[in-house]
């Protein structure tokens, strides 16, 4: 819970005598503005609940975000304070810092992609996701396409390569997948993705961890480099379609089944 008002965070900034505040004085300043940011915005919910009742849902949102944004500019604030400071542990807080401005960082970005102020900005939050994004962003991304503030070819291209970006580092960080099926980073993001699936993060798992299997099935019983060749072939009982295009349209398992058929013997 924030209990601690700008004014005070004013009079901690500007205390004639630094020297009296000791680490964990510090700390808890820190601490008490911003250890846990997710808390603090829980915080917030749950007063916009309480007293927000009578408030139409679009100023509701507008007040929500511009808490958040206090949040995080306290804890950018806080930051930067830092650097000028002489604590006896000054590595300590750095460190709690410098979580603290990541976190904020993330909480930014989204809160831009929800509610941004100009198309550039929206778009150099799409670009920041796609190179430092989480798994929860996916999702974010998702709700977000679905209705975007702004339109623009560049901007679709932007949402693809954000997706793209996230689900490799996330299923595939040392580009096994890649080099297993012999696949561009685009077209793994693809069969992780799917077209028109979602939740996208949950399917995205599951599709992850049936390409494992195919991968290891493979391997234990053929050439790991003939993989490359099987999975764009065309197999009739996918109406001809390849194993490759059947993981994209979500049959994975079904491809797996049918790479257990072929280990076996039997004709597919």
């Amino acid at each position: 819970m924030i209990n601690t008002s700008e004014n005070q965070v004013d009079a901690h900034l500007n205390t004639p005598d630094e020297s009296q505040y000791d680490v964990n004085a510090a700390l808890f300043m820190i601490g008490s503005l911003a250890f846990d940011p997710d808390n603090a915005f829980k915080d917030i919910g749950l007063l916009m609940e309480e007293y927000g009742h009578n408030i139409s849902p679009e100023v509701r949102r507008q007040i929500n975000l511009r808490l958040r944004q206090m949040v995080i500019s306290i804890v950018e604030t806080l930051s930067k304070e830092a650097h000028v400071h002489r604590y006896r542990d000054i590595s300590r807080i750095q460190e709690s810092l410098q979580e603290q401005r990541a976190k904020a960082e993330i909480y930014k970005r989204r809160i831009q992609l929800l509610a941004p102020s100009t198309q550039q900005e929206f778009e150099a939050s799409l670009m920041w996701v796609a190179e430092k994004g989480k798994e929860e962003d996916l999702d974010l991304l998702h709700q977000v396409r679905k209705s975007p503030p702004y339109q623009a070819d560049n901007i679709s291209a932007l949402f693809d390569l954000a997706e793209q970006k996230i689900l490799v580092r996330l299923h595939d960080p040392q580009q096994e997948m890649q080099t297993a099926f012999g696949l561009t980073e685009a077209e793994v993001a693809l069969c992780l993705l799917g077209v028109g699936r979602e939740p996208v993060s949950y399917q995205a798992q599951q599709t992850a961890e049936m390409l494992k299997q195919i991968k290891q099935s493979w391997e234990e019983q053929f050439q790991p480099d003939a993989l490359k060749e099987w999975f764009r072939k065309p197999v009739p009982l996918f109406g001809g379609k390849t194993p490759q295009e059947a993981v994209i349209e979500g049959r994975a398992e079904e491809v797996w089944h049918i790479l257990i058929r072929l280990g076996e013997g039997i004709p597919y």
